[in-house]
């Protein structure tokens, strides 16, 4: 790494920079090919153990624990910020820059509240004035210890450089954080999950869905059925716990339902021996599976319950507004979910679930998970006011 004296200025090379932060990054994204019929159409557990396996060597994960009133931070002309680590013999290392997520974990330690849109502010226009402000926050700060993990990210000009990821407390024993790729290798100590065929699995910097069959993939013959399937999530940067959770998945869209009861569900907060999350899969399974089954059940009841279109428009309005659809994920259900080509066409109960859940996929992975469990409820009370 170069090391920089006391009075130098912060990298040349860095002063290129123009990207305040670095966004989310779509990572890894794999689906599995519903409409073939070859063996090949899934993806293993394996397979996406190997691509966090690659991941993780690209990346080159380094965790580095530093007080802040030890780091000095710096703005370049176009007011991007980086971080410079202040070694014992007051030499500097190289500056790196911030993830959005790091820079929010930095900003949320060090300045007051609101603090990071009024430095973000003052960088640009006067980069000098941010630097001294924001230094002055980091010396006088007394928070002790915290890990910042870093990581090898593309810059602009297509050069790999390290960058601030994810800061976190380390004076607070419980936290523990668990890596994707630790989480899979757990994972894959349990044989129903070693064994099952991946149908999505998504990775960004914020976090990681894996989307598995609970059943043999050769059941998987109708497209427009619901077959039962577990969702597995987590943050490698402290934006959510690890989750275990039972739903159904309808091949012909990649519609997803969930259950919102607690037996069907599992959640791990990075605290303490994550080994714990091991020894919890296998009691978990069961629970799981039946969950997973009992929402492939309430479609197929769905099905069968018939609504007329006036009445169920007025229905979906109704439920989805309770659950807290703002108003132009409702208009979108209703305009584009009711009339999609992969929803359900008769009109029933179903077609209202799956108009929810096709039009969940427009929206983040986490936005998207919300609708999907507010879909298995609407149609819970569907059948309790209909069948």
């Amino acid at each position: 790494m170069l090391v920089q004296t006391k009075n130098d200025l912060i990298n040349p090379t860095s002063s290129l920079a123009t990207k305040f932060m670095f966004q989310n990054r779509k990572l890894i994204s794999k689906r599995a090919r519903w409409n073939e019929k070859d063996k090949d159409r899934f993806f293993t557990m394996e397979e996406c153990r190997d691509l966090l396996k690659h991941q993780r060597e690209l990346e080159d994960p380094r965790d580095i624990a530093y007080t802040y009133s030890n780091t000095l931070t710096i703005y370049n002309e176009n007011g991007v910020p980086h971080l410079q680590f202040v070694k014992h013999d007051q030499t500097r290392s190289a500056p790196i820059r911030f993830t959005n997520r790091g820079w929010d974990t930095f900003t949320k330690d060090v300045l007051p509240k609101s603090g990071k849109y009024l430095m973000q502010d003052l960088a640009l226009r006067a980069p000098n004035v941010a630097t001294q402000a924001t230094n002055l926050y980091t010396l006088f700060n007394e928070d002790g210890l915290r890990t910042f993990r870093t990581i090898n990210m593309e810059m602009e000009n297509g050069e790999m450089d390290r960058v601030v990821r994810f800061i976190h407390k380390n004076n607070t024993s419980s936290y523990t954080a668990i890596d994707n790729l630790e989480l899979f290798n757990m994972l894959l100590d349990e044989p129903l999950i070693r064994d099952a065929n991946v149908l999505d699995f998504n990775v960004q910097d914020r976090g990681m869905r894996a989307r598995l069959l609970l059943c043999p993939q050769e059941e998987v013959t109708e497209l427009h059925k619901v077959y039962p399937a577990m969702e597995v999530r987590n943050s490698e940067v402290g934006l959510g716990s690890v989750y275990l959770g039972g739903m159904g998945l309808r091949p012909t869209c990649d519609n997803g339902m969930h259950s919102w009861e607690s037996d069907g569900i599992y959640r791990f907060a990075h605290r303490w021996d994550p080994n714990r999350i091991a020894t919890s899969i296998v009691g978990a399974r069961e629970d799981i599976m039946a969950s997973a089954n009992g929402i492939c059940e309430l479609h197929q009841k769905a099905l069968m319950t018939q609504i007329e279109s006036f009445d169920l428009e007025h229905f979906l309005r109704q439920q989805m507004k309770k659950e807290g659809f703002n108003k132009s994920e409702v208009n979108r259900v209703i305009d584009d979910g009711l009339s999609h080509p992969t929803t359900t066409e008769l009109p029933c109960l179903a077609q209202g679930m799956d108009a929810i859940t096709i039009m969940a996929q427009e929206y983040n992975t986490h936005r998207q998970l919300e609708m999907e469990i507010a879909a298995t409820r609407i149609g819970q009370r569907g059948l309790a006011q209909f069948a």
